[in-house]
């Protein structure tokens, strides 16, 4: 008898306390993965759109370096030919 009221004056409370901080844990963890959820959908996105404006701003820089190429290659040609016209 003297065992059954241990049990249940210290020991069941006891457990049931240790369930109740074990769900309050349970809970924390699933808040704390969709917020992580929430996060990485939103670095993905971010991630995205870095890499598009990346890709526009890469294009953009190489259409520049093409242009001044072309005016660097073709650049004494058309002073030959401007030249060659201003001689005539």
């Amino acid at each position: 008898m003297e065992i059954k009221k241990w049990l249940e004056s210290v020991l069941l409370p006891t457990v049931q306390d240790v369930k109740f901080e074990l769900l309050a844990v349970k809970k924390d963890v699933e808040s704390l993965r969709r917020e992580i959820t929430s996060d990485t959908t939103l670095l993905r996105k971010d991630l995205a759109h870095l890499e598009k404006e990346m890709l526009l701003r890469f294009d953009h820089v190489n259409m520049r370096l093409n242009h001044l190429e072309t005016h660097i290659t073709d650049g004494p040609r058309q002073e030959r030919r401007f030249g060659a016209v201003k001689n005539a």
